[in-house]
């Protein structure tokens, strides 16, 4: 018996006429398998593969992948994979191969080159492609509805961007891109120490980098780090990889106590011109001078002084003080002088001691103050604050005048405890600070209580209120601002879209409330429902509402109304009701898909022009001459560019209705 698929030769010999004939039987042609294949045309289409079997019995089955026997050899099957056929003839020869159908030539487009926003929130990016492989020519699509043989799109703004391209065949690739807007710079300051080592550091991961950084707008490094830095506000520019430059600001603070120094210009013999020149350092700037504890300027200089002794006195800006004592003489050589030594009065006990020093001249020496009666004594007690004038007289008779301030110092303080922010509605504590045993607030308006420390405010408007602290019969005062801040937010006025076109939204947080939370309704067809600035994809007419929040409760509402229209074009209502009354009052043009707005004009019946703008935004309210117009009909045109180039010229009639 021989195995099934084995063919027998059989040989057959016969002798005829002592002639040998040998006969052959013919050989069957081998049983094998022809493939034919039809790759896809585009991706996710099937291809073809056609099994031919030759030689073997007729009839054939076949077997793809497994599947039980069928006597049909097409199959239809997606591409980059391998196939195992199995073909079996009548007498049970079986034959099997593997075919992998190759892919079909898809497609492929890519971002060659892209032109970035001008500036925060402007829409003047654009985006060149190209396409590569399938079969050319090439047309492509931002919203892939709208085909173009055009390579570029522009009149972008910031976000994300998906771009098609479709082939001869009509198959479909796309890649994405994002346009980014400006930059966000983090910032970190360490406050110098005592006029130096102030640190600025500064981070941008967004836009368009590399960032450069400089302190002079001139000399710009890689690194967004500044060091060794005296105390002093500075304005950083930050350059992003296209050279636009972009500021922000930094304040380097002082951790110093303040200090003061003061020099003297004597005055001259028997005049009233001497001079004090203060100096402070430290602290925080600016600062403000005195030599009575009363009267305050920003001049560090004190001029047309009498001789004696002043004790100067430096407020910075932190509220920080400090006395400095000096003595001013003359330059009369061996002449009668004195200098004075005044004790600093406590509060209950007002009351100081001069003493004063008499030098030159005759002794002995008579001396008075204010100018009272002259006295032996050169000792002065209970002399209350303020400015003194002492007098020396000596043997001879001659006089010397000179001055003594004594500063009306208080042991209590008083802190208001700085500025505090609120919203509308709501309350804060004011955190002051006193050493004093009792309390009182003026005006007593929003506070809960005006003999505690610290009240709880909550004003309905911004108030200055004023705190006096006291003990005993001193006191001090102190003062802090509570500002009311009303929540607003805004996205913009009424809008109008072609159908598929992307509309960036934007609150802006009017008041500087500090909003940190957004929430969109409804949240169709945004791409971030809880975000600032989503970009909204509308496929029909809606009302956006945002409310803007704080993380203290402050919140605000603002609602926009978006028109989606499906046609490109300038579309004029056909009649308007100026009339008032707030509702069709004005006439205006509306640009749908328009890159380039031409121009948009009103005639009359008898050809005059009444009406021209080339602003979308302005429209015409009826009147003629600055009269109110008639009634009747008037003849409009209307020119642009649409997003795709093309020109854009129609007029109509409109009806004034009145």
């Amino acid at each position: 018996m021989l195995p099934r698929g084995s063919v027998l030769l059989l040989s057959l010999s016969v002798w005829i006429s002592s002639t040998c004939w040998e006969k052959v039987l013919a050989q069957q042609p081998p049983f094998q398998l022809n493939i034919a294949t039809t790759p896809p045309t585009c991706e996710g289409d099937k291809g073809i593969i056609v099994v031919n079997p030759s030689g073997g019995t007729a009839p054939y089955s076949y077997s793809f992948d497994g599947s039980p026997p069928q006597y049909s050899g097409i199959l239809a099957v997606g591409d980059g994979t391998a196939h195992y056929i199995e073909v079996t003839d009548a007498t049970g020869i079986k034959v099997t191969t593997t075919v992998t159908l190759p892919a079909g030539d898809l497609p492929s487009v890519s971002v060659t080159n892209v032109t970035p926003i001008s500036g925060c929130g402007m829409s003047d990016g654009v985006i060149y492609v190209q396409g590569v492989g399938g079969v050319p020519p090439y047309t492509y699509s931002i919203d892939k509805s709208i085909w173009s043989y055009r390579q570029n799109f522009v009149g972008l703004s910031a976000g994300n961007y998906i771009i098609f391209v479709k082939d001869a065949k009509g198959c479909i690739q796309f890649t994405t891109y994002n346009i980014k807007d400006c930059v966000n710079p983090t910032i970190s300051v360490g406050n110098s120490i005592c006029g130096s080592g102030g640190v600025i550091n500064l981070q941008v991961n967004d836009a368009h980098p590399p960032y450069t950084y400089s302190l002079n707008g001139l000399n710009y490094q890689s690194s967004g780090t500044f060091t060794q830095l005296v105390p002093q506000t500075y304005t950083v520019y930050i350059r992003d990889g296209n050279g636009a430059v972009y500021l922000c600001h930094a304040v380097v603070l002082d951790q110093c106590g303040l200090q003061v120094t003061a020099q003297v210009q004597e005055a001259g013999c028997g005049r009233q011109d001497a001079k004090i020149f203060v100096t402070a350092s430290r602290g925080m700037a600016p600062y403000m001078y005195s030599i009575d504890g009363v009267n305050f300027q920003s001049n560090n200089t004190f001029a047309n002084l009498r001789i004696g002794r002043y004790s100067v006195l430096v407020v910075d800006a932190a509220g920080n003080r400090e006395i400095e004592a000096v003595q001013v003489a003359d330059n009369c050589p061996d002449m009668l002088s004195a200098t004075t030594d005044p004790t600093v009065p406590t509060c209950g006990k007002p009351g100081a001691t001069i003493t004063v020093t008499a030098n030159g001249g005759t002794a002995p020496y008579q001396y008075n103050i204010d100018g009272g009666p002259f006295q032996n004594s050169n000792v002065f007690p209970g002399v209350a604050p303020g400015m003194h004038y002492l007098s020396v007289k000596d043997a001879m008779g001659a006089i010397v005048t000179i001055s003594a301030q004594v500063q009306a110092t208080a042991g209590i303080t008083a802190d208001g405890g700085g500025d505090v922010s609120l919203c509308e509605g709501q309350a804060t504590r004011i955190m002051a600070a006193s050493n004093g045993a009792s309390f009182s607030w003026e005006p007593a308006t929003g506070l809960d209580d005006t003999t505690v420390l610290q009240p709880e405010a909550s004003p309905s408007t911004n108030t200055t209120y004023t705190l006096t602290a006291r003990t005993g019969v001193c006191e001090a005062t102190a003062t802090v601002n509570v500002i009311v801040t009303t929540p607003k937010v805004y996205i913009g006025r009424d809008t109008s879209i072609l159908k598929g076109e992307p509309l960036p939204l934007q609150a802006v947080d009017i008041n500087n409330t500090g909003f940190d939370s957004w929430s969109w309704d409804p949240p169709e067809w945004l791409d971030n429902a809880h975000g600032q600035a989503p970009v909204a994809h509308p496929q029909g007419s809606v009302v956006y509402t945002v409310v803007a929040s704080t993380a203290s409760g402050c919140s605000a509402n603002a609602r926009i109304a978006v028109k989606v229209f499906s046609v490109v074009g300038i579309f004029v209502p056909s009649a308007f009701t100026p009339n008032g009354d707030g509702h069709n009052d004005v006439l205006r043009a509306i640009p749908m898909g328009i890159k380039e707005f031409g121009y948009f004009a009103v005639w009359n019946r008898w050809g005059q022009r009444v009406f021209y703008t080339r602003d979308p935004a302005i429209g015409w309210d009826g009147s003629v001459g600055g009269k109110p117009g008639e009634a009747g009909a008037f003849i409009w045109k209307v020119s642009g560019i649409d997003y795709r180039g093309d020109k854009v010229l129609r007029e109509g009639t409109v009806f004034l209705i009145r």
